[in-house]
């Protein structure tokens, strides 16, 4: 139903592009050229047009259908030429599959404010992905720097703070790390993500008991899993009180 949805989204992005064209066609009974009102109510018509197509990717995003995704961003880019946010979409897709080559050179225009201007939103979630890109190449120190860039214009998204939390954790600054996924946690406490990075957090940086008193709420599934991410950490020690 989803994909029905957005293809016909895709067939009406098509259909708005003739509706601004002005009509030349002369002589009795021509069409007259369309007004500035209905150009201007056409145009809003594609925006939100566009903007549900949008959304409705970032559905199968969400969903983990990252090469769905990524075959209906390219369809839309056929479409409509020069979206920020449509590009950045699609760098985040290809960083999410792994292909940090590809989504380094998609995101590097938006990281130099080549594209998206001064546009919080956009540097933001440009950062954000660069800083992703770093942490998959391992080069933790790098992720930082993006995600601190992208922190500064959005402080309160609890996402952006969850990863500059691990990435910190990464480097050895635990003090920093456990108070930024403290935050990320206050601000979305329904985050398992958040909180077993928070639990690894308290756990290398030698707060053990608060990492214990934590990991013992959490079911067996849960358990194993934070077990594993504490296991695979640089040079982590043998598992104690947990």
């Amino acid at each position: 139903m989803l994909r029905k949805t957005i293809l016909g989204l895709g067939l009406a992005l098509i259909l708005t592009g003739c509706v601004t064209q002005e009509r030349t066609t002369t002589g009795a009974g021509a069409a007259q050229p369309a007004t500035q009102g209905q150009m201007v109510t056409a145009n809003a018509q594609d925006e939100r047009s566009k903007k549900l197509y949008l959304d409705l990717i970032g559905q199968l995003i969400a969903e983990g259908k990252l090469n769905a995704a990524l075959a209906h961003l390219d369809e839309y880019r056929l479409r409509v030429v020069g979206d920020p946010v449509a590009d950045l979409m699609r760098a985040d897709v290809l960083a999410r599959l792994g292909r940090l080559n590809e989504a380094a050179a998609a995101v590097a225009p938006f990281v130099r404010r080549e594209r998206g201007g001064d546009n919080k939103a956009i540097q933001a979630k440009a950062n954000k992905i660069a800083g992703r890109i770093s942490a998959g190449r391992g080069k933790w120190g790098n992720a930082v720097v993006y995600f601190e860039r992208s922190r500064s214009l959005t402080p309160s998204d609890p996402s952006i703070l969850n990863n500059l939390g691990f990435a910190l954790a990464q480097t050895g600054d635990y003090a920093r790390a456990q108070q930024l996924l403290r935050q990320a946690m206050d601000l979305a406490p329904g985050s398992p993500q958040i909180r077993n990075n928070l639990i690894v957090a308290y756990y290398h940086g030698k707060k053990r008991k608060t990492a214990k008193a934590m990991f013992d709420q959490l079911g067996a599934v849960e358990k194993k899993a934070v077990a594993a991410m504490i296991k695979a950490w640089p040079d982590a020690p043998d598992l104690q009180n947990l």
